[in-house]
This record gives C-alpha cells, sequence and structure tokens, in this order.
C-alpha cells in the first residue's frame, strides 16, 4: 500500500484501476489504483475504498498493470530487412550483406530521401514498438548532414534520438572541422536531439570521438556507441587485419587499425569513461573490463535478440562477480528477428536463466531507464513517476514472481502501451 494522505482531489485527478498493479518495490496490488494528477504523474497508489472525492474513476478489468518497458538501443532503420538468410559469421560477413542490401536498386528507390534508410522505417520502428508496449527508446540514427528538417521529430517526442557519427580515418580534424562539428551538433540540438552515438571504435577515429564525447559531457548529452561487440572489432584495435578491415578498404575507407590496445583503453582515450555513456553490447569483453565499465558508471546495454542472432556464446561472464544486469535493447531488424521487448526479455532470460524473471524484468525497466537519464520519472509505478503502463490484458499471477515469470516466458500474452492522465487512458 503506497498512499499519502488524499482525503479528496480535485477533477483534474483520475483513479485508474486494474485488477493488479505491480508496483516498483516488486509488490503485486489487488483492488488498488493509481492516483494521476493533471500532468500525467502518479500521486499515490490507493486501495479502492480510498479513492478521493473528486478523483475521476476509471476501471480496467481484467488487466494487469506493470512499468511500461524501456530499451536502451535501437535503431531506426531497416524495418524490412530480409536479414534470416544473410551469413552471421564473421561480423563482417553479414555487414557486407546489410551494405549490399542498402545500396540495391530496390532500396536506392526506398531511400531517395538520402537518410540511409526510407521514412518509413523511421516511423515504422516507433510504431512496432510501440504496439508491442514500448514507447520509449534510445536510437541510433544516420546523421544528415543538415537537414534536420528532414527528420520527422514530430513523431519521435519520447524517443532518445542519438545521431551517429561515422569517420574511420585516423588522420586529425582540424580546429576548423572541429567547429563545423560542434556547429552541426548544436543545430541538432535545437531540433530535439538527447546525445549523439559513435559508431564503433574500429569506425571512429580517437580524435573524432573525443571532440564528440567532450561536447557531449559540456552539454549533459547522452553518448552511445557500440562497444565490445564482436572479435573482429577487438582484432582492428589491436592492429590486426581482418575481414572487416578488407571490407572498409574495398569500399574505399580505412578502418581504425591499431588505435588501442583494447575498447576500454579507446573508450578512455576519448573520455568516456564516464556518466552518460551508452555501451552497446559488450558480450566480446572480459569480466574485468565489465567491473571497470561499471565502477566508471558506463551504462551497459544488451540486445538479446541480436545475441542470438548471431549464435554468439552465452555471456555468462555478465553474471559473475556481482556484476549488476545491463539494459537491453533491441539493435534493428538487420540483426533479429521481430521488434518486442517483452521478446528481449524472453530471450535473455533464456539465454542467461540465473538472475531469475524479476531481475531480468528489473533490467528492462529500472536499469533502462537509470541509463537513459529517466531513473526518477520512468520505468517504475510508485508515487511522483509518470504513469506509463503496459497493459497485459489477461490474469497473470497475483505475485510479482508470478507477473514477471509470465513476461519473460510467455510469447502469448495480449499487451498494449497505455499512457494514463487525468482523463484517463491516453495511447
Amino acid at each position: 500500500m503506497i498512499r499519502p494522505a488524499f482525503r479528496s482531489a480535485p477533477a483534474a485527478f483520475s483513479f485508474c484501476q486494474p485488477d493488479v498493479i505491480l508496483t516498483g518495490k516488486r509488490v503485486a496490488l489487488r483492488g488498488h489504483g493509481l492516483l494521476v494528477d493533471e500532468k500525467g504523474s502518479i500521486r499515490a497508489i490507493l486501495p479502492e475504498a480510498d479513492c478521493p472525492q473528486g478523483a475521476v474513476p476509471f476501471v480496467f478489468a481484467g488487466e494487469t498493470w506493470v512499468a511500461a518497458p524501456i530499451l536502451a538501443h535501437a535503431h531506426l532503420e531497416s524495418l524490412d530487412a530480409p536479414s534470416l538468410p544473410w551469413p552471421r559469421k564473421p561480423f563482417s560477413a553479414w555487414l557486407a550483406a546489410l551494405l549490399a542490401w542498402r545500396s540495391s536498386s530496390a532500396n536506392e528507390t526506398a531511400h531517395s530521401d538520402g537518410l540511409h534508410d526510407s521514412k518509413q522505417s523511421h516511423l515504422g520502428v516507433p510504431k512496432r514498438l510501440l504496439q508491442a508496449g514500448c514507447a520509449r527508446f534510445a536510437t541510433h540514427i544516420h546523421w544528415a548532414p543538415d537537414e534536420v528538417e528532414a527528420w520527422p521529430w514530430s513523431h519521435w517526442q519520447d524517443l532518445c534520438v542519438l545521431p551517429e557519427f561515422f569517420a574511420p580515418t585516423h588522420k586529425a580534424p582540424s580546429l576548423s572541422s572541429i567547429e563545423q562539428l560542434h556547429a552541426r551538433a548544436e543545430r541538432a540540438c535545437l531540433a530535439g536531439v538527447s546525445g549523439f552515438a559513435l559508431h564503433a571504435p574500429y569506425s571512429v577515429s580517437l580524435p573524432w570521438a573525443e571532440s564528440l564525447s567532450t561536447f557531449c559531457k559540456q552539454k549533459g548529452l547522452l553518448l552511445s556507441v557500440h562497444f565490445g561487440e564482436h572479435q573482429e572489432e577487438l582484432d582492428c584495435l589491436e592492429g590486426r587485419e581482418n575481414g572487416l578491415s578488407q571490407l572498409f578498404r574495398e569500399r574505399g575507407l580505412r578502418a581504425c587499425m591499431g588505435s588501442s590496445r583494447s575498447p576500454l583503453e579507446w573508450l578512455h582515450s576519448c573520455n568516456a569513461m564516464r556518466p552518460g555513456v551508452l555501451a552497446a553490447h559488450t558480450a566480446a569483453l572480459s569480466v574485468s573490463d565489465l567491473i571497470r565499465l561499471e565502477k566508471a558508471d558506463v551504462a551497459r546495454v544488451w540486445c538479446p535478440g541480436a545475441h542470438d542472432y548471431f549464435e554468439r556464446d552465452t555471456p555468462d561472464h555478465f553474471v559473475q562477480d556481482g556484476l549488476p544486469l545491463p539494459a537491453l535493447g533491441c539493435d534493428s531488424m538487420a540483426s533479429n528477428t521481430r521488434l518486442d521487448p517483452l521478446y528481449e526479455a524472453r530471450m535473455a532470460r533464456q539465454i542467461l536463466p540465473q538472475p531469475g524473471p524479476e531481475a531480468w524484468w528489473d533490467a528492462l525497466t529500472l536499469t533502462g531507464a537509470k541509463a537513459l537519464g529517466y531513473a526518477a520519472r520512468y520505468g517504475s509505478l510508485l508515487p511522483g513517476f509518470q504513469a506509463e503502463v503496459l497493459r497485459i490484458q489477461c490474469e497473470c499471477g497475483t505475485t510479482s514472481a508470478e507477473i514477471c515469470d509470465a513476461l519473460t516466458a510467455r510469447a502469448d500474452l495480449p499487451v498494449a502501451f497505455g499512457r494514463m492522465t487525468a482523463h484517463g487512458l491516453l495511447t
């Protein structure tokens, strides 16, 4: 029971009552409702009998409510990628297949807007995730030169949009080129981005990475990077020729070979071993590397669906030495079979069952919210948090353990995203 003293409430409050509410304290409450104000904030969780006078009641019979999922890594691209037959090992073979598909004549027409992928994907990815119950996620997106007005910003108000920087060259940027980069970044900030992304250590040189990382730190913005994802990345950093460096040469580019002895050295060199940085994937790192990231407050993000797609080894080191679980992401349809936060939770539990269903559900909600700087507003159903819920439209348990077991095991749960306000349900 979470109930401050509310005897009456203004008409701008609603009392939203499903059958069961799973709070952020792993407590499942029956016969309770969320008292929600005009800004969509939860003021209290009260028994039905204590619904304040003046609050407008809304009943959601047969539903169980939990905090809505938050994915800390995704892409607004490749919605229709025919990725199932693509080679998955080595990584460079998959990347070659992806690039060939993007440059195909059929795809050139769809991508005539010059944004690396069609607007259909830019709008379709958020729609598909919303239909699966997730309205908030961080996304890498191709950084168009300056045409920010070409990006459908009005459709992305709930997203952490992170334009991605790609600069595979050892040439140090000049002062003027850094000024140009920062000017572009300033314009993107005015358009509403939440931060920026470095593509990967093998595809962004240290001087450029340090420049954008410092910009983000000064502005209090997120910085995300594909990091410690596969062995070819590590080999490139150590200067060993491989399929990835060969693919770059074939395209007239140069991978950042030999720039660091390890991914963590690269991250440290570009001033990104710090809070506000998201390291996506990380399965190719060692336990000691993961511990160093945790001590530096770098947020780790794992995409179980993509991990399974690439048939990678079980990352047992994720659960060693008391390491907290990473936040969860979904990557893209170029390296996944679906866009669904509950699928990611199921795959996480299937790949690494040891932490248990409640821990993996926390990873999809609380940990994702913390990684994106949302920890005080989203990812939990408690007073002071926004009333954004996953509506499970069936009976799925009466305890936290039972509900989280269903969420991380059952593929047949009928779910919907719900944003509660003083006027009841908004979707």
